[in-house]
């Protein structure tokens, strides 16, 4: 049964677009649902005046036909979930160092995200890739994500990536499902406003509408079967094909994942890449890393927000 706990208005709002979602009135979900004595109990959490226990939670997710994704929502706005825990700078830059010795020679491109697909490193395959569309440098300093690269039209990207529909699709999918458990948190909860911020208004309505329109509960889309692929241009009539995997940094407390490109393995497709990128096998280039172009604090500050 619900028990008192200070107002909570995320929470209130929350259960409620679950209820209206499932077009479920506070009578039916209250008597003929939970078998409360009353619809009150009820009432009284979606005005944020009460706030339910767990099994409670649990117990109102499945009436109200919930997935696994608002069970975690509500779980966290609720206060059962732990906080995210945020590496310092300094503990990032010396967890990170002997990955980026690893990636520094390898011949193609591999980055690093953080949670919100932010690129914290890139090794020199990666910015040459990065520089055929801009510098990376400059990205750097805006901060700048994945999300940045499929959706600002500003940046010429997208336009090259010939699968960028399902890449799309794929990102804002796999952005949902690695955050599952801090959708209740300051820097998700307010991504959108973000992007808003970040984006064209003709390119945010494209992000907006694949946002809305995609959940980790997709199985069988076009995002999925393309999956760890990628097809970009780099000439005229001229395309790339790679595969990519992405390897989470479990030692960082899950904050990072190591995104690693490899070539299609057909003879035609490997022989441009290596043509492209053999230069970098072993290189002595160093690789990018957002602490010597932007001020990395600012980025780990939105963690931390609530």
């Amino acid at each position: 049964m619900a028990h008192v706990k200070t107002a909570n208005l995320p929470f209130a709002e929350a259960i409620q677009t679950l209820r209206v979602r499932a077009e479920k009135s506070t009578y039916a979900v209250a008597r003929k649902c939970m078998g409360w004595n009353s619809e009150s109990p009820y009432l009284l959490i979606e005005q944020g005046r009460r706030m339910p226990d767990q099994d409670t939670i649990i117990r109102l997710v499945k009436c109200l036909d919930g997935t696994f994704a608002d069970q975690c929502l509500l779980m966290g706005l609720a206060g059962y979930l732990p906080p995210m825990q945020v590496p310092t700078l300094a503990q990032i830059q010396k967890e990170l160092q002997p990955i980026i010795e690893t990636i520094q020679g390898y011949p193609y491109p591999v980055y690093l995200l953080d949670r919100s697909f932010t690129y914290w490193v890139a090794n020199p395959a990666a910015k040459m890739l990065v520089n055929r569309m801009n510098n990376v440098d400059s990205l750097g300093e805006q901060h700048a994500s994945a999300f940045d690269l499929s959706f600002d039209s500003r940046l010429g990207i997208a336009n090259r990536i010939k699968n960028i529909e399902a890449l799309r699709q794929e990102q804002v999918r796999r952005f949902k499902g690695l955050n599952v458990l801090h959708q209740h948190e300051g820097f998700y909860r307010f991504f959108l406003k973000h992007m808003q911020e970040r984006l064209l208004p003709e390119d945010y309505q494209v992000f907006d509408t694949v946002w809305q329109s995609t959940s980790i509960e997709q199985r069988y889309t076009a995002a999925m079967q393309e999956l760890g692929y990628i097809r970009f241009a780099v000439g005229e009539e001229v395309e790339i094909e790679f595969n990519f995997f992405a390897d989470r940094v479990f030692f960082l407390g899950d904050f990072f994942e190591l995104v690693c490109f490899n070539p299609v393995p057909t003879p035609a497709n490997q022989q441009l890449a290596q043509s492209l990128f053999g230069m970098f096998q072993d290189t002595n280039e160093s690789c990018f890393k957002i602490w010597e172009v932007a001020d990395a604090e600012v980025i780990l500050s939105r963690y931390l927000k609530q």
